[in-house]
């Protein structure tokens, strides 16, 4: 169960989930202005982030009788934002609640808004996320178990009933080839502040000084939602823009050299598991195996600093940018039978 766009993606979603098998129930997003009401009226409890993905009291009830009729005796939340909900049917089923974490949300976001240069985006986010960190360890606390996709993280919350379960990375599958496309790969959500401070100290840095010794080097940047300032500053450092593609996985695996420049975040870091099943080299600063097990960290080049990270990727040009064979690797480090085996062990 999750909060429906009201758009296109609804029927993606749902889609993609009949797919695999997934039965998924949509419900209506509160009103930011019903939100905002019911945010206060709770004294702030909650994140107004958390409160406006909330079903109304109508939505949990219909929630809870499809709960009951299906016979379901887990309820997991992946993140904090739906809690109250899986507490709710938790508490009427009389049955496991789960929390699976994603991030130490509070310092991702706090990060994100100290790394927001928008002043209207840093109160925006201020207001969304005000009590996030209580609220999260309230969720945490109140859970039966703690599931972490990051092995880091997971020492962090010191929960009595714990465990790693890392993600299960779908396989890299396009539905046209493309060409190999020559240079330096970027890709990454360009409404992120963390995603814009790694793109600029890339393209400000890092570029001027590659080119110095590559002046032909392109550099592309394949991501979604950039505003229109942000789209006049990339292709003003001499970068090419390619923004909404349809399918930004088969940049990945037509790509010379993939690039992943951002230095602020927590949990498993999903892009970087993107990129492990290609064959193409990779040059990333240590937050993007940050979580990841240690058998992955030779698979690509991790630059300490910036002027490392500028001689990791003249290395692989002076070498032709070659291929690296790692996929078995990966998929071996992450195993969907782990994911059955918790699935078994918590049923029982």
């Amino acid at each position: 169960a999750c909060p429906c766009n009201g758009d296109a993606t609804d029927g993606l979603m749902r889609q993609v989930a009949s797919e695999v098998g997934i039965e998924l129930v949509l419900y209506a997003r509160r009103s930011l202005g019903y939100a905002i009401w019911c945010w206060l009226f709770d004294g702030l409890s909650l994140p107004l982030f958390s409160v406006k993905r909330l079903p109304t009291d109508d939505d949990v009830q219909a929630l809870i009788e499809i709960a009951q009729k299906k016979g379901i005796n887990v309820v997991v939340s992946e993140g904090p934002w739906l809690w109250p909900l899986v507490k709710k049917i938790g508490q009427v089923l009389r049955c496991p609640k789960v929390y699976r974490s994603h991030n130490i949300e509070a310092s991702y976001m706090r990060r994100q808004r100290q790394l927001e240069r928008s002043s209207i985006g840093r109160v925006s986010m201020f207001l969304s996320f005000f009590g996030l960190g209580r609220f999260e360890r309230r969720a945490i606390k109140e859970s039966d178990l703690l599931l972490d996709i990051s092995a880091d993280d997971l020492s962090y919350w010191k929960h009595p009933c714990s465990r790693c379960l890392p993600p299960i990375p779908a396989p890299l599958t396009v539905s046209f080839p493309m060409e190999r496309t020559e240079g330096l790969l970027f890709l990454g959500n360009l409404r992120a502040p963390n995603n814009l401070a790694g793109l600029r100290l890339l393209l400000e840095e890092i570029l001027p000084e590659v080119r110095r010794y590559a002046p032909e080097l392109p550099c592309h940047v394949v991501g979604s939602g950039p505003d229109v300032q942000t789209e006049r500053w990339i292709v003003s450092s001499g970068a090419i823009l390619h923004k909404d593609v349809a399918e930004p996985m088969a940049w990945l695996i037509s790509a010379s050299c993939i690039v992943n420049p951002v230095r602020d975040g927590s949990g498993v870091q999903l892009k970087t598991l993107d990129m492990l099943q290609t064959d193409r080299p990779i040059v990333t600063f240590p937050q993007g195996l940050r979580g990841l097990p240690l058998e992955l960290h030779d698979a690509v080049a991790v630059a300490a600093t910036p002027t490392d990270f500028i001689a990791a990727i003249l290395k692989f040009y002076r070498q032709g940018f070659p291929p690296v064979e790692r996929v078995c690797t990966v998929r071996k480090a992450f195993d969907n039978r782990a994911f059955f085996r918790f699935l078994a062990e918590v049923v029982t």
